[in-house]
């Protein structure tokens, strides 16, 4: 079984975001990127989001032997104070609420941070993504090329901090459980 409480990486865990990115589908990739990649390409890129880790936030849902099955990257433009969104889930964990869960964690987070503007782009295609978006009231607008959604988040309130300590308290103290138990885990 697996707790739906997504985590947040910190920076010397970035490695296994490559690790995660490698292990998609080609059409999981192709979505991701919104263009067919190759592992070179996965490796490249995460060196870039490693090498710079104030300018990336990666939230992710573990499997019982800490390996990640979904993430939420979260690239931060501070100079526009502007955020672009992306989400991946390995195959056989799609359709579980995994990407709904980091959905909700990667919004709170962001409205606490006050990194309130932003946008994800994806293929028309994607049709998860498009799917959350509209779930949790982003509109998203569709070309032949691309479909695009501008966030536009309202300020933090008082609940919504409250929301964000639990949730990344309880993300924290599955992750130690897990830990623990990861040698007791029968595979």
């Amino acid at each position: 079984m697996i707790n739906h409480s997504p985590r947040r990486l910190l920076p010397y865990e970035y490695d296994k975001y490559h690790h995660h990115l490698t292990r998609l589908d080609n059409d999981s990739k192709r979505l991701r990127f919104g263009i067919t990649v190759s592992n070179e390409f996965i490796r490249t890129f995460c060196e870039s989001v490693k090498n710079a880790p104030d300018e990336h936030v990666l939230f992710g849902i573990e499997d019982r032997h800490l390996n990640l099955i979904a993430v939420a990257h979260v690239a931060l433009d501070e100079q526009a104070n502007d955020i672009e969104l992306a989400f991946s889930v390995l195959k056989r964990h799609q359709g579980q609420g995994l990407g709904n869960a980091l959905f909700k964690r990667v919004l709170q987070w962001c409205r606490v941070n006050n990194k309130l503007k932003g946008s994800i782009i994806c293929l028309p295609s994607n049709l998860a993504i498009k799917h959350l978006c509209t779930k949790w009231g982003l509109e998203v607008v569709t070309d032949a090329v691309d479909s695009h959604v501008d966030i536009s988040l309202p300020q933090a309130d008082f609940n919504t901090h409250v929301s964000e300590i639990q949730d990344a308290g309880t993300a924290v103290i599955n992750y130690y459980a897990n830990r623990i138990m990861r040698p007791f885990v029968i595979v």
